[in-house]
């Protein structure tokens, strides 16, 4: 704990697998337990930042018996450990923060599971009720509401007639409405009560309306910008823009990048039709 306080050890998350990813209790990493190891061997996708990190904890099939998900247990592996392999996948922004993991008689200490062997699912589900509060992204939204705004109102000074600014500003008011709602199910989330069902539950439509949002942000640059939002990659995925742009020019990388990387939000940490049909269920009754 320690190492993770003071930021000198720097973690990855195995959770997806190739045709694991919002059904996670298919996964098939097999963990097998010989003597005071565990032999493991599988492979994890779109692991972030594996190429950097120094730990993964895991989640590994150590049982077939049963429902497939009281056979998972939680797995703490170095990233040094002989046998494992980080490739990289470069994602649609043009960044590498994403990865394909695999492992290969990959040998465990026993020491290194969490909790009880076959009981990885509940504590997994645990982390993701924070994960799914945290991809809402509540300080992002605001940070970048403003800076649109930066924005807007650079170019309805500047750019003519052609830019339509009561139309971008009415987009931006909705936007700004949406976030105040967001900001309600983030204070009604963090003054639950621990394990009640408020708790559980409120992280899945914080995600679902906070990653939309983001979405919706970064189309909402992209169009205000129009020709100037267009940034054209070199040859090692790094976005190159002219010398001396105006200071509204020299930020379209990172919208572009925003709008990009955010294709995806809607679906890492549990895609919005699966987070919605877990509220249909369990909210709804449906």
């Amino acid at each position: 704990m320690p190492h993770i306080l003071d930021g000198s050890r720097f973690w990855c998350q195995g959770y997806s697998e190739p045709g694991s990813g919002s059904d996670l209790a298919s996964l098939r990493t097999a963990a097998v337990r010989e003597g005071d190891d565990f032999v493991v061997n599988g492979q994890k996708i779109w692991t972030t930042q594996a190429h950097i990190a120094d730990w993964i904890f895991c989640l590994v099939r150590t049982s077939a018996e049963g429902k497939p998900q009281e056979g998972i247990s939680f797995l703490l592996i170095d990233m040094k450990t002989p046998g494992i392999e980080v490739k990289p996948i470069y994602s649609i922004d043009g960044d590498h923060h994403l990865n394909e993991v695999y492992f290969t008689d990959v040998r465990v200490p026993v020491k290194n599971l969490v909790g009880n062997e076959n009981e990885g699912w509940t504590y997994a589900k645990y982390l993701l009720g924070h994960e799914r509060a945290g991809i809402a992204g509540t300080d992002i939204i605001v940070n970048g509401l403003a800076n649109l705004k930066t924005v807007h109102d650079y170019l309805s000074e500047t750019a003519g007639d052609s830019y339509q600014a009561d139309a971008f500003a009415k987009r931006h008011a909705e936007l700004s409405v949406r976030y105040e709602s967001l900001q309600m199910l983030e204070n009604r989330a963090l003054f639950a009560e621990e394990g009640s069902g408020d708790s559980l539950i409120l992280p899945l439509p914080m995600k679902t309306l906070g990653t939309e949002l983001q979405q919706d942000m970064g189309d909402l640059a992209y169009d205000m910008l129009g020709a100037d939002s267009t940034v054209l990659f070199s040859a090692d995925f790094e976005p190159t823009v002219g010398d001396n742009e105006p200071n509204y020019r020299a930020t379209a990388p990172n919208h572009t990048h925003a709008m990009l990387f955010n294709r995806a939000s809607t679906i890492f940490g549990g895609t919005t039709e699966v987070q919605k049909g877990i509220m249909s269920k369990f909210v709804l009754g449906l």
